[in-house]
């Protein structure tokens, strides 16, 4: 391999892991969603799954970070994200 084609495979490998952070973030934030409105006791749990849900929600994606490909995010906080789609799912919940 020359040193142009390991420039090349660094910008691919790159390109290739921030997508992956994109698509982790939003696979997250749904799905945490959906673990916090299944477990709100207001949504009434007759039938509802037994619901585990992550040990700790990440505030963003520090541990993920690269200083090229992934930098530290604009302030997105995963937190409330998570929040706001537990939220959305609860307003449009039918009982």
């Amino acid at each position: 391999m020359t040193l142009e084609e390991l420039i090349n495979a660094r910008a691919i490998a790159g390109s290739t892991y921030a997508a992956a952070i994109e698509q982790l973030h939003v696979a997250y934030v749904n799905l945490a969603g959906i673990d916090h409105a299944l477990m709100n006791g207001g949504i009434g749990h007759d039938g509802a799954p037994d619901v585990r849900t992550f040990a700790e929600l990440p505030q963003h994606q520090e541990a993920f970070a690269h200083p090229v490909f992934a930098p530290r995010e604009d302030g997105r906080c995963w937190r409330s994200e998570v929040t706001s789609r537990r939220d959305e799912i609860l307003k449009g919940f039918d009982q």
